[in-house]
């Protein structure tokens, strides 16, 4: 039987094993950390003892592999699933303004949904349905070497279409900036969401902490199916012997036997484990990272009643509403990094409270 190890218990990672366990192979993991779920994990807030997430934000029904995987290690029953697609957005100046497919008569009720989106006049919803009947039978690969704001601006979308509908369904979907996002994945992913079928443009949330929707699901499946999991367990190195790895080094012990060793961390984290000679290798590779940025905010009244909200015009994007506490979810925020705590949440709750 092929021995593999996988390093770094985030999602990837506890993905690659419960995968690799489930087809017989015998796999070991090792996490760096106390916990796992890397970046999106949950914990025990010490002053309310409520249950946070580390990570949150909203998933959708064409999220085929993440819903796979969480059907193998049986976490469907701590998921939350709409009927139909609905999200309600909010405006400074007119309120909530719902985004809402009105059936399950497909693909008409995204259509009608988009037709009756207020945020927008009627010309530019029918832009933008002009421009999902033309992704219909335009190949993405023509979109390859232009960014998302490059190919909304040729395809007519005004400024406030770009900032009430494509700017909020970009960065909630993969996380970067318009202006430097590839067309072409977008393009991609609008067709995974719009023309994969109803259940494709929903939302999913979970009703659990994610460290209970997946974390230790995936380990308990991991362990039952002859996989180890091993926490507080941080890889310093692999050892490459005639461009081969050997072993690993953790706590200076050489742990030797593995068939084949797939690492699931970042790319900063990978380089460190190798010596120069290997990384020469890497040299071209180039990564640039866009951190998601979540804020807790306990609230003392809440008057919000749906389970969550989409900001137009703002640079928070979500408020998922936990009736003691909301979180607020901020993607691409490499402006806030820099910032202290205090000036986040000053910065955070001034924008709230515009709304």
């Amino acid at each position: 039987m092929k021995r593999i190890a996988v390093i770094g218990g985030g999602i990837s990672g506890l993905s690659a094993a419960v995968y690799l366990a489930n087809s017989g192979l015998s796999v070991e993991l090792f996490e760096a950390a106390p916990k796992l779920g890397g970046r999106a994990f949950s914990f025990i807030d010490e002053n309310s003892g409520d249950t946070v997430d580390n990570g949150q934000h909203i998933f959708m029904g064409c999220y085929k592999e993440t819903l796979q995987f969480l059907k193998l290690i049986n976490a469907f029953d701590n998921l939350y699933f709409q009927e139909n697609l609905i999200v309600n957005f909010i405006n400074k100046e007119k309120g909530v303004l719902p985004l809402k497919s009105f059936s399950k008569l497909y693909p008409f009720n995204l259509m009608l949904g988009i037709l009756n989106y207020r945020a927008l006049n009627i010309f530019e919803r029918v832009k933008i349905l002009k421009l999902f009947f033309k992704l219909i039978a335009v190949p993405t690969d023509s979109l390859d070497n232009i960014t998302v704001i490059e190919w909304l601006k040729n395809e007519n979308q005004s400024e406030n279409a770009l900032k009430s509908f494509w700017e909020i369904l970009a960065i909630g979907s993969f996380n970067p900036n318009i202006e430097k996002a590839s067309a072409k994945i977008f393009a991609d992913i609008l067709k995974h969401i719009f023309f994969r079928g109803n259940k494709s443009s929903t939302i999913i949330l979970p009703e659990t902490g994610l460290s209970e929707l997946y974390c230790s699901k995936a380990r308990d499946f991991i362990s039952s199916h002859n996989g180890k999991v091993n926490i507080s367990c941080k890889v310093a190195s692999v050892e490459i012997l005639r461009d081969k790895i050997v072993s690993l080094i953790i706590n200076k012990n050489n742990i030797t036997g593995f068939d084949y060793i797939i690492s699931a961390v970042p790319f900063y984290s990978f380089q460190k484990l190798f010596n120069e000679d290997f990384l020469i290798q890497t040299e071209k590779l180039d990564f640039n990272y866009s951190p998601i940025l979540n804020v807790h905010i306990w609230l003392k009244e809440n008057p919000l009643t749906d389970r969550f909200y989409g900001l137009i015009g703002s640079p928070v994007q979500w408020i998922f509403n936990h009736n003691k506490y909301i979180s607020i979810v901020i993607s691409d925020a490499g402006s806030f990094i820099d910032l202290t705590n205090d000036e986040i949440l000053d910065l955070v709750t001034v924008e709230i409270d515009s709304f």
